[in-house]
């Protein structure tokens, strides 16, 4: 079996020096820095990886191994397997500002919900520890089987996998209860461990069976085993959650898996020699690979198949992820659908905007309304708020009130959009369209209420044929617009043209029908006073028209 030799003495039961951390979906940051562990060097080599220089080279403890990025991009995580210790980094300075004892053999290490916990596979002690990032100290150790490698938390930050490399299985932690809720079978000597976007499946490592078993994470149970080159270690995913790329130790490649369909697509060569961690770009064009006996940490380009090489310090190990700039399992902020349908007699529309691939820690995005062919303030309310998930949370609503006005007229249509997403990005679904459909319909019957005023449709009363005509709507839609403005009321005036135009033409399905409305003089209501405001915008479902002291009004049927 292949093993480095010093870590490997330190550990006295690992396969391998330490474990992995898995990775999980990823978001990018400002200035993404890859930092890597030199298990003889007792450093950190920080590589910018725009340029692929080393810009800083950072002391830590004994034999460093395992790599986790906080969840900020503020601090990295870095185990220590020969010291039994956790060395804190902060990211702005590349200084050590503390160092946390944990269990014997500290290895793989992950970051939890929001950032908040902190995660280590003790490999010797047989436990992980838990430690509250605000002070710094273990809070909890957790017992799991022998020999416990790679650790990884799932999105929603419930669950903590952990791959024990002795016992052939892997533990399901509650991070609730810091307890073990599950212990899965998988390969043989299992290593490393990376959950998928949305936290359904874990894919792992097995070192001595040359496969990755794939688990169903909700089920905790397994799916199937993908068979890869010789010693599979490390394991990354892929920004988009499509590529699983697996580091072989002892072939010297990486093996790339389709996520879709759990099937090996290509074979690459790893740059060097004994690769171990693996990570991918933010923006997923590019895997870099740390080589632990040569050739230091090699950047690939998986579709070009081109490797440049980084010289770091010795013996370069970074299990788990070590790019700053990433944010494990934040995901996605998107609308759950492209178009939405509102009836205007609903009173508000509903709509749902999601998060996934990843719902680790807290995000949030702004929302908005514009018009499109509806008109805020008359169709509906202009609505504007900001959109928040706490962690684990995967699914918010927002409502949008819809005036149910009296009018009949086409749908309608209103502009939503998401913008400024916080602790995640936006998704392809940013924006989308909401259409209102109209619930005001003509019958074609003559109304009660007073007489005086009748409104036909001439193909349901052929006996009205001879009266059908536009000429005759469009005099009417004029004249009671005129009666407004000599009135100097210029509300009114709109109120009475919109009126007689929904009255002329009822948008029949594709047909625009003309209707023929039949007046004649007669004072309805005869209360003495002048018709409310909402009598000509209330809700109604067929206008009628009548003389009130001269003025053409409309007031909905009773």
């Amino acid at each position: 079996m292949k093993s480095l030799a010093s870590i490997r003495t330190v550990l006295g039961v690992l396969a391998k020096s330490a474990c992995l951390l898995a990775l999980t979906s990823w978001i990018a940051a400002a200035a993404p820095f890859a930092y890597i562990t030199n298990a003889a060097s007792n450093s950190v080599s920080v590589i910018d990886i725009a340029t692929n220089a080393v810009t800083a080279t950072i002391t830590v403890g004994a034999n460093p191994t395992g790599v986790a990025v906080g969840f900020d991009g503020a601090r990295v995580y870095i185990t220590n397997t020969g010291n039994n210790s956790v060395s804190v980094i902060d990211t702005a300075s590349n200084a050590v500002t503390s160092t946390i004892s944990v269990g014997n053999g500290p290895g793989g290490v992950a970051v939890g919900t929001a950032g908040t916990r902190v995660y280590v596979a003790n490999g010797v002690s047989n436990s992980v520890s838990v430690i509250d990032t605000a002070s710094n100290t273990v809070v909890a150790t957790v017992p799991v089987q022998n020999g416990p490698n790679g650790i990884a938390v799932n999105p929603a930050g419930t669950r903590a996998f952990v791959a024990n490399t002795n016992s052939n299985s892997m533990s399901v932690i509650d991070t609730a209860t810091n307890s073990v809720a599950a212990t899965v079978i998988v390969g043989l000597r299992p290593f490393g461990l990376a959950v998928n976007r949305d936290g359904t499946r874990v894919y792992v490592t097995n070192d001595d069976s040359n496969t990755v078993s794939v688990i169903d994470a909700t089920a905790n149970g397994a799916l199937t085993q993908i068979a890869v080159d010789d010693s599979p270690n490390g394991i990354a995913m892929s920004p988009d959650g499509t590529l699983v790329y697996v580091a072989n130790f002892g072939s010297n490649t990486l093996s790339v898996i389709d996520a879709a369909s759990n099937s090996l697509t290509a074979t690459l060569g790893s740059g060097g020699v004994n690769p171990i961690g693996v990570t991918v770009t933010p923006d997923g064009a590019r895997v870099y690979v740390a080589n632990s006996t040569s050739g230091g940490v090699a950047a690939i380009d998986p579709v070009a198949n081109t490797i440049a090489s980084i010289a770091v310090g010795l013996q370069p190990t970074a299990f788990g992820q070590f790019i700053v700039g990433i944010t494990p399992g934040a995901g996605t902020l998107q609308f759950s659908a492209a178009s939405y349908s509102v009836h205007e007699g609903a009173g508000s529309a509903v709509i749902t905007v999601t998060r996934r691939n990843g719902n680790e820690g807290e995000a949030s995005a702004n929302f908005a309304t514009s018009d499109g062919s509806a008109t805020a303030g008359g169709d509906y309310t202009a609505t504007a708020a900001t959109i928040s998930f706490a962690a684990g949370e995967t699914s918010r609503t927002v409502s949008i009130p819809i005036a149910d006005d009296a009018a009949m007229e086409p749908a309608e249509t209103i502009m939503l959009t998401l913008s400024n997403a916080v602790g995640a990005t936006l998704g392809a679904q940013s924006t989308a369209t909401l259409t209102i459909t109209d619930n005001d319909t003509t019958t074609g019957s003559v109304f009660s209420g007073g007489g005086g005023c009748a409104l036909y449709d001439p193909e349901a009363n052929p006996g009205a044929g001879e009266r059908r005509g536009i000429d005759g709507c469009l005099m009417l839609m004029m004249f009671a617009a005129l009666l407004g403005l000599l009135r100097h009321r210029a509300a009114d005036a709109k109120g009475y043209f919109r009126a007689s135009l929904v009255s002329c033409f009822l948008n029949n399905g594709h047909k625009l029908k003309p209707f023929v409305l039949s007046l004649s003089k007669h004072e309805w209501p005869s209360t003495g006073s002048e018709p409310a405001p909402d009598l000509i915008r209330g809700r109604t479902e067929i206008y009628g028209f009548y003389l009130w002291n001269g003025t053409l009004a409309c007031r909905r049927p009773r």
